[in-house]
C-alpha cells in the first residue's frame, strides 16, 4: 500500500518525500545566502562604529564564507578603481587609456622579434582584480607562515582567511568611495586610497592581536612583511605601467613623425 507525505500529499519513495525534501534545501539555500548579506552589512556597520568588538566577534573560522566573499567584493572593487584611476590620469593629459592600450599592443607586435614586450593594458581592470585577490591570499599564507615557522605558535588558517575578509569589509567602502571621487578628480581617490590603507594597517594589527596569541611587536613585524611586499609590488607595477604607456606614447609619436617626414 503506497504511503504518501503528510505534507503536501504526494507518494513517499523509500519513506521520504523527494519533493518536500527538494524545497527543505532550496529554503536553506536562501536563507543561507540572506544571512551571509545580513552579516555581511552587519560587518559593514560594525567596522565604523565597533571595529575591535566587530573583529573579535566575526573573525572567527565559521565565518570563512563571509570572509572569502568580502575578499572577492574588495578585489572587484580595487580592479574597478584602478581603471577609472588610470583612465582619469591619461585623460587629465590628454589621453584614452584604450588608445594607449591599443598603441602597446600594436608596438609588442613589431618589437616582438627582439624578445621584448611592455606590459598590456588591455582589461587592467580585471588584472588588477586578480592580482589583489592573490595578494590578500599570499598575505594570509604570510601571517599563517610567521606564526608557524618564525613564532612556532599554532593559528587556524581559516581564521585568517576570515579576519582578512572582516577588515577588508571598510576597505572596500573607500575603495568606492574613492573610486566615486576619481570622477572628479584622481588626486581625490588617491587621497581617500591613502586613507583606507591607513584603516587597513590599523585593523590588520587589530585583526591579527584578536585571532593570535603574538605580542605587538610580533605583530608589527608580520604587518611590516606582508604589508611591504604588497605596496612593494603594487609600486612596482603602477609605475610600470605609467611608464610603459608614456613609451608607447612617445615611440608612437616618433613613429608618426618620421612616417610622415617620408611622405608615408
Amino acid at each position: 500500500m503506497a504511503k504518501f507525505c503528510n505534507k503536501c500529499g504526494k507518494p513517499l519513495v523509500d519513506g521520504k518525500c523527494s519533493h518536500c525534501e527538494q524545497t527543505e534545501k532550496e529554503v536553506v539555500e536562501a536563507t543561507s545566502e540572506e544571512n551571509l548579506f545580513i552579516e555581511y552589512l552587519n560587518v559593514l556597520k560594525g567596522m565604523f562604529t565597533h571595529p575591535v568588538a566587530t573583529i573579535k566577534k566575526e573573525a572567527t573560522a565559521k565565518n570563512l564564507p563571509l570572509g572569502i566573499v568580502s575578499m572577492v567584493i574588495c578585489a572587484i572593487l580595487f580592479g574597478i578603481f584602478i581603471h577609472v584611476l588610470l583612465s582619469n590620469i591619461f585623460s587629465s593629459v590628454g589621453m584614452d587609456l584604450s588608445v594607449i592600450s591599443t598603441m602597446m599592443e600594436q608596438l609588442n607586435t613589431q618589437i616582438a622579434a627582439t624578445g621584448l614586450s611592455l606590459p598590456s593594458l588591455s582589461n587592467v581592470g580585471i588584472k588588477m582584480a586578480i592580482m589583489f585577490a592573490i595578494a590578500s591570499v599570499i598575505m594570509a599564507g604570510l601571517i599563517y607562515l610567521m606564526h608557524a615557522v618564525i613564532f612556532k605558535k599554532k593559528l587556524d588558517f581559516k581564521k585568517i582567511i576570515s579576519m582578512i575578509g572582516i577588515i577588508e569589509v571598510s576597505f572596500s567602502v573607500l575603495l568606492l568611495a574613492a573610486t566615486i571621487l576619481s570622477f572628479i578628480h584622481y588626486v581625490l581617490g588617491l587621497i581617500i586610497l591613502i586613507l583606507a590603507i591607513a584603516f587597513l594597517l590599523v585593523h590588520l594589527h587589530q585583526g591579527i592581536l584578536v585571532i593570535s596569541t603574538t605580542t605587538k611587536t610580533q605583530t608589527i613585524y608580520t604587518i611590516a612583511l606582508c604589508v611591504g611586499i604588497a605596496i612593494i609590488a603594487f609600486t612596482l607595477s603602477l609605475v610600470t605601467v605609467l611608464i610603459s604607456s608614456i613609451l608607447a606614447l612617445s615611440l608612437q609619436t616618433t613613429s608618426t613623425s618620421i612616417s610622415s617626414g617620408l611622405g608615408l
